[in-house]
């Protein structure tokens, strides 16, 4: 469970990313994903180790989503990194 909350930190600035980029889809295709595969793992792994099963049904939910959410999001990043800055004046 360390293991899925340390990933949800580094996830975080991702979704306001995507939904101020206009990428809206992208989230919602995003957490979708993430909990059909947390369901999946979730029967599998809880259903055989029981709560172990489940902290590690998690952290694959949370891998998955931080994934996506990072392959989504690094384009957006780096199409802003070449734009200039403009300052106030």
């Amino acid at each position: 469970l360390a293991l899925a909350g340390l990933l949800a930190i580094i996830a975080f600035p991702f979704e306001p990313l995507l939904v101020s980029a206009g990428q809206v889809r992208a989230t919602v295709i995003t957490r979708l994903s993430a909990i059909v595969v947390f369901f999946a793992a979730f029967y599998l792994l809880g259903t055989r180790y029981g709560l172990i099963g489940a902290g590690i049904a998690t952290a694959i939910n949370a891998g998955v989503t931080t994934l996506l959410f990072y392959l989504f999001g690094h384009p957006i990043l780096k199409a802003r990194e070449r734009q200039p800055c403009a300052l106030p004046s």
